[in-house]
């Protein structure tokens, strides 16, 4: 008759265990939020938010911390109810990771095999959770989004400044490198000399070869094509009223003085639709994706049964 007591006592126990751990859990730890019928305990929130409050701590105190936390909890609650979610419909659609998939990412994430089991265990579910995220998000939002030839061509059209390709020049250059106080005033002298005798006619290529400090001087000074956007500020600042054939005299930069002869100017072009029609597809494709992604969670938030229990706001 004892035994009899107590194994059903025992068996009792056991399913009020199995069937109500999660709520006595989230009942001793405190429910953040209900989402369906799975709870978002305040541990896991504050979990989340470990690592932030850290960050926080270390640049505030007082009510500017106290407000700042509240409004990152806020949004990891959010966070964690919309996750909770996209889980439960994916669990709903049938969608699943094998084992076998997860130690392969695990290895793949671990390869030398150096965390703790604990830590390993832990890294494993976050790998299964992300992987099931994937899967409902491909399933419901990227595989039905295309996006059409005209439409590239369309946001080409209307956002061409975008892939333009900045003015060219073609340059050659003698350089008067100076690294002290002293030298500049020497190297500058210097320059203001070899300018007056280009104006008088004589080589740029000759003067070049025997004054340029500049990687280029063995080529009399020959620097090619060169992008506005490469060029140092004054330089690029002085081709701007510089027209093909003149030379400036000189300027002065970090590097030291610059005589710069202007030979060629291409001017500001779009880049062929070839060359963007990927990154366009990429770009409209990733655009385009967010805003159904966005409707197809607010469309779960409709229809599901949300109750959150802790404000973080109110609790500040």
């Amino acid at each position: 008759m004892h035994v009899r007591v107590f194994l059903t006592a025992a068996l009792l126990s056991s399913f009020l265990t199995l069937a109500i751990s999660p709520w006595l859990l989230a009942y001793t730890d405190r429910i953040a939020a209900i989402v369906n019928k799975e709870v978002i305990t305040l541990s896991e929130l504050k979990e989340e938010v470990r690592d932030e409050h850290i960050r926080m701590k270390a640049r505030y105190s007082g009510e500017q911390l106290r407000q700042r936390m509240a409004n990152k909890e806020f949004d990891v609650l959010n966070a964690l109810i919309e996750e909770r979610l996209q889980l439960q419909e994916a669990q709903a659609k049938g969608f699943t990771v094998t084992d076998d998939e997860v130690d392969q990412a695990l290895v793949q994430s671990n390869p030398q095999g150096e965390l703790d089991p604990a830590a390993e265990a832990e890294l494993a579910k976050q790998i299964r959770k992300r992987m099931l995220l994937e899967r409902i998000r491909a399933f419901e939002v990227q595989r039905i989004v295309t996006i059409s030839d005209s439409e590239i061509s369309q946001y080409y059209k209307e956002h061409q400044q975008q892939f333009m390709i900045s003015r060219l020049y073609r340059l050659r250059q003698i350089l008067f490198v100076a690294n002290s106080e002293e030298e500049r005033i020497h190297k500058q002298s210097q320059s203001r000399s070899v300018s007056r005798r280009l104006q008088t006619g004589e080589s740029f290529r000759e003067l070049a070869l025997q004054y340029s400090a500049g990687p280029e001087a063995g080529d009399g000074g020959k620097l090619g094509l060169v992008h506005h956007s490469e060029l140092l500020a004054p330089i690029a600042e002085a081709l701007l009223s510089m027209k093909p054939g003149e030379m400036s005299t000189p300027i002065e930069t970090t590097l030291g003085f610059h005589i710069i002869a202007l030979d060629e100017t291409i001017p500001q072009s779009p880049k062929p639709l070839e060359e963007v029609e990927a990154q366009i597809k990429a770009r409209l494709f990733k655009e385009r994706s967010e805003q159904v992604f966005q409707r197809w969670l607010a469309d779960l938030k409709q229809k599901a049964f949300i109750q959150i229990k802790y404000s973080p706001l109110a609790n500040s």
